[in-house]
């Protein structure tokens, strides 16, 4: 997950067009908008890779 999290990290906030491969050998193009690369950033495995606090519940 590692690898994930930092490519993650450092994507800009901006919209994006993504190829992702599937392990049954499909692949798919997206659009991902500026709006959702931040909100993947908040995820809170992605938060911490960060360096950022999670929030406790």
């Amino acid at each position: 997950m590692t690898p994930v999290k930092d490519a993650i990290a450092r994507l800009p906030n901006k919209n994006l067009k993504v190829q992702l491969l599937f392990n049954n050998g499909i692949s798919q193009n997206w659009r991902l908008g500026s709006k959702t690369i931040e909100e993947l950033k908040k995820l809170p495995t992605i938060k911490q890779s960060l360096g950022q606090p999670i929030p406790k519940r």
